[in-house]
């Protein structure tokens, strides 16, 4: 299984959710990129995060830029 199908699989099986940020999918596999990384630095997966957002050209859903220079909420709740 590629990796779109294993996402779109996992999407599907998701409840429903607000809309935040970042998706429950998302939020997943970020934690999953700091938990396996060689620093852990939550503030690096952050940032990436928001620059394939930037990149994807995906707008932020509030009127803030996403967090790129304050992580804190984001690693807090995960």
């Amino acid at each position: 299984m590629s990796a779109p199908q294993l996402l779109d699989r996992v999407e599907a099986l998701q409840p429903p959710f607000r809309k935040r940020v970042y998706t429950p999918t998302e939020t997943l596999a970020m934690f999953m990129t700091q938990a396996l990384s060689e620093d852990g630095s939550c503030r690096a997966v952050v940032n990436a995060a928001a620059v394939r957002r930037a990149l994807d050209g995906d707008e932020p859903s509030r009127p803030t830029p996403v967090p790129i220079a304050k992580p804190g909420r984001a690693c807090r709740c995960r």
